[in-house]
């Protein structure tokens, strides 16, 4: 079984690294971590821009290498891809769909309420589009 679990600098993300490894190390699943670099478009050109993205990518990387770390701790091999990319749900999907993936596990994110609203929500556009089950960490 191959296992994508996406990660993120956030408790519930490391709760569903945790379920992920844990989860490989049971069933004997190839495991790949996605840290995602949410990046932004140029705003008319706006000079900020590359180094707000710079400043996005580097705590994907640094989220990817305690993902590392954790797993080689438990014992357990992992790949960890890091994307830049405007939309994580986007991302994940992608990933998965392009990648065999037969289990997504992603942490909740509690957002405001308005916020839900006005974004929408990365675990429940990939619950509501992915191919493969997906496991929604707490």
């Amino acid at each position: 079984m191959n296992i994508l679990v996406a990660i993120e600098e956030s408790t519930h993300s490391d709760k569903a690294l945790a379920y992920a490894v844990e989860t490989a190390k049971t069933t004997g699943s190839r495991l790949t971590a996605l840290s995602i670099g949410e990046v932004i478009d140029d705003l008319d050109g706006m000079h900020q821009v590359s180094e707000i993205n710079d400043v996005f990518m580097a705590k994907a990387r640094a989220t990817a290498d305690k993902a590392t770390k954790f797993a080689k701790a438990q014992g357990i091999d992992i790949d960890v891809i890091v994307r830049p990319g405007p939309s994580p749900a986007d991302c994940i999907l992608d990933y998965e769909r392009q990648n065999n993936i037969d289990m997504v596990i992603l942490g909740a994110r509690a957002k405001k309420r308005l916020e839900k609203y006005l974004i929408g929500s990365v675990a429940y556009r990939v619950v509501r589009h992915a191919d493969c089950s997906v496991v929604v960490v707490r």
